[in-house]
């Protein structure tokens, strides 16, 4: 993860507990920020749950990665990317189809390619109109992770325009942002999405969707 203090990407230890928290309900505040559910059980349950997994190297109950899942919507954070990840290598024999931030473009998962391209696409949105209550993540998140070939088809309409306001305002800005995304558009043929993507496959959409965000971060900070 990108660490924003030393300002540089270091290697991240979650203990069980922090990934447990990570399938917590949250709930909007007055303020519009989030805030974990203390009458919500699912930390002891998902705890007791990786313990066990632990103890016996068995499989994590997909139920967890649903919540997971579910909670990704409001952040895809460290932890909750650490147990997504975490369940896609133990669950999937050899690791399925599991990848890393430096793999070449053109053989990470079509569903990973997503993750990254709706975080790019969030980050055009951001500079375009700066930051918004209810961006796409707010509102589009959940529709592109499980039925991608509806959502991205709305998410490039919008984008089309983020960029036509970003090229009055900041052409450079605009064109980087663009080659970015093109070059991540290699990876998949954007008239095929996929109408519908699995469980497993939703989970490696959440980790391309973090990974990019750290390498954002990382980029911003770099500049």
């Amino acid at each position: 993860m990108y660490d924003p203090d030393l300002k540089k990407t270091s290697t991240y230890y979650a203990s069980i507990y922090a990934l447990a928290r990570s399938c917590q309900r949250q709930r909007m505040k007055s303020d519009g920020s989030y805030e974990y559910d203390k009458d919500d059980v699912a930390t002891a349950r998902v705890a007791v749950s990786l313990w066990k997994a632990a103890l016996h190297k068995a499989v994590i109950p997909t139920w967890i990665l649903s919540k997971a899942l579910q909670r990704a919507r409001y952040d895809v954070s460290a932890d909750r990317a650490s147990l997504i990840k975490l369940i896609l290598l133990r669950n999937t024999k050899g690791g399925g189809s599991m990848i890393m931030e430096n793999d070449v473009q053109g053989e990470k998962p079509i569903a990973y390619i997503c993750g990254q391209i709706f975080a790019k696409l969030e980050h055009i949105q951001y500079k375009s109109l700066g930051d918004r209550n209810a961006g796409i993540r707010e509102k589009f998140f959940t529709y592109a992770m499980t039925t991608p070939a509806a959502a991205f088809g709305r998410l490039f309409n919008l984008n089309s325009k983020h960029l036509t306001k970003l090229k009055s305002e900041q052409p450079g800005a605009a064109v980087n942002l663009d080659k970015d995304l093109q070059e991540l558009c290699r990876g998949i043929d954007i008239l095929k999405f996929p109408q519908q993507f699995l469980l497993e496959q939703q989970g490696q959409f959440a980790i391309g969707y973090y990974h990019q965000k750290q390498a954002q971060f990382a980029g911003s900070n770099n500049k």
